[in-house]
This record gives C-alpha cells, structure tokens and sequence, in this order.
C-alpha cells in the first residue's frame, strides 16, 4: 500500500522524530546554525607538556601587559615624534608666507610712495 498520502505521512513521521531528538540550544547571533557550539577548554584533558599551572599563565598574561604598555610608549612618543616635525613645519610656513605678505606690501607701498614723491617733484618745477 505505497499511496502519495502514506509516503507523505511516513516522511513528516521521520521528519518529527528527528526534530524531537536534537536537543534545543541557544541561537547563535551570527545565524550559523551549521557551526559546532565551541567548548571551553578543558586543561585536564590537555597533555602535560602544554598543561600549565594558573601561576605560570597569570606571569605571561602580566609579561603580556607589561610588553604592551612599553609599545604603547613607543609609540606615543613615535606619534608625539611626528606631530611636533608636522606643527614646526607649519610654523616655518606660516611665517615664510607671511614674510612673502609683508614683503609684497612692502613692495605696494613703496611704489605708492614713490608716485606720491614724484607729483610732489613735478609741482616743485
């Protein structure tokens, strides 16, 4: 008896069944429901050579901090290094420029002066 309706039945049986065996977990956030969950680790289980003790993994986590905040150093006075070298070279330019400025009013004035000096020579005649 192998009609449309009992194959239909026999399918959504199965199909049930193994939705009754996976036990229900968390949602990842991400929406990758085909990922295997992570576990933690478990130290007991590891071998002795890469087992280490909570003292030896607290020492290299503060060696690890320690490293970090000398290279932070450097780096501030690296980034302090370069900012002084930008502003002086803003500096030097801002005073050429204004150098130029002065120099072509300079330049303005003195041509005026000049015109003034000459119509002052030109009634004295």
């Amino acid at each position: 008896n192998m009609s449309p309706t009992n194959i239909l039945d026999d399918v959504n049986l199965t199909a049930v069944q193994s939705l009754k065996r996976t036990p229900v977990t968390a949602r990842r956030v991400s929406g990758k429901i085909w990922k295997n969950p992570k576990l933690a680790t478990r130290r007991s289980q590891m071998s002795k050579s890469l087992r280490k003790t909570w003292d030896q993994r607290v020492q290299e986590r503060k060696e690890r901090e320690a490293l970090k905040l000398i290279e932070k150093e450097i780096k501030d006075r690296e980034e302090a290094k370069k900012q002084q070298r930008k502003e002086a070279i803003l500096k030097k330019k801002k005073a050429q420029e204004e150098r130029e400025r002065l120099e072509h009013l300079a330049a303005v004035y003195s041509a005026k002066k000049m015109k003034r000096l000459k119509k002052r020579l030109g009634r004295r005649k």
